[in-house]
């Protein structure tokens, strides 16, 4: 029984996946269609903070609320509303 290093053939290998990776990305970026892609929207703001809604069926259930800063800490119990 003979033992082969790992890397035996890996020098090859490595320069011919290095030389062609850019055809690679090309021709599997054209494959992608913009219908399978969702996008977050903005639908207002408050406090300079965008709330933000994916375009998902867990989308409404989620609840989203500023973060709490020194300015807005008074307001606590109405932004935990």
């Amino acid at each position: 029984m003979s033992l082969e290093l790992a890397d035996r053939q890996l020098r090859s290998v490595r320069h011919r996946v290095i030389r062609n990776a850019g055809g690679i990305f090309a021709h599997q970026t054209a494959l992608v269609r913009a219908d399978r892609i969702e996008v977050a929207r903005a639908i207002g703001q408050l406090f300079g903070v965008p709330y933000i809604v994916a375009d998902t069926p867990t989308a409404n259930c989620l609840t989203l609320r500023p973060p709490i800063t020194p300015s807005n800490a008074s307001r606590l119990p109405t932004l935990l509303l």
